[in-house]
């Protein structure tokens, strides 16, 4: 008769540490420590591919970054002040959910003279979904800028799904969707809409994308 109320003693107590651990572990996440840890397993995994600077925020909500650079043998991209919203207990799930990312600048430059080439698989290990990503100016190489660039994104293991939002280039407000398959050969489908000016008289246009990433199909 004595074993049950240690029994519930036992329990109480080993419930007692485990909430403990988990408040801490929280707690950890939530401060800096965390945020520089997080940080530096990023730039060591990547073997000094990537490097960060200006990072605040906490690993449970926000996180700032001042600049952000990558760089392999084949291309560089930069980002300025970006800044991300993000839900970790979506990662329980295997997926990864921003709820809002922003960048001031974004700079692509190709390193490579040899003609690309597709992956074999474009599958991401874990499904992704942005609700809102907004990146206020896009240099790619030579190519004129995008800017007010407002993109939403969900999909990983088996297929990408964007969408363009309401992007600003050369005076034309561009919107449209884009759906490409994550395996060979990669079939697209997507329809785009492009308009200047705001009167009666404004400029419209439409086309839709089929295909596959190889073979483009632009009517």
């Amino acid at each position: 008769m004595k074993r049950r109320p240690l029994l519930v003693r036992l329990t109480i107590i080993i419930a007692a540490i485990t909430a403990c651990m988990i408040v801490a572990m929280v707690t950890w996440l939530g401060s800096s420590s965390g945020l520089d840890w997080a940080t530096h397993k990023i730039i060591q995994m990547s073997e000094g591919a990537v490097t960060a600077d200006g990072i605040e925020g906490s690993l449970l909500n926000e996180v700032r970054i001042r600049h952000l650079k990558a760089r392999t043998s084949d291309f560089s991209i930069e980002a300025e002040t970006v800044v991300v919203r993000w839900q970790p207990v979506a990662l329980l799930r295997r997926e990864l959910h921003l709820s809002r990312a922003t960048a001031a600048v974004i700079r692509y430059q190709s390193l490579s003279t040899a003609p690309s080439e597709l992956p074999a698989s474009l599958a991401l290990p874990l499904d992704i979904s942005i609700a809102a990503l907004e990146i206020n100016r896009l240099e790619i190489g030579n190519l004129p800028a995008v800017e007010n660039l407002k993109l939403g994104y969900s999909g990983g293991r088996n297929r990408h799904d964007i969408r363009l939002l309401q992007t600003q280039t050369e005076g034309w407000a561009i919107d449209g969707s884009l759906q490409v398959g994550a395996q060979s050969p990669f079939l697209i489908e997507g329809q785009i809409q492009a308009m200047r000016g705001t009167t009666a008289l404004a400029m419209q246009a439409k086309a839709s994308i089929a295909g596959t990433l190889e073979a483009v199909q632009i009517k």
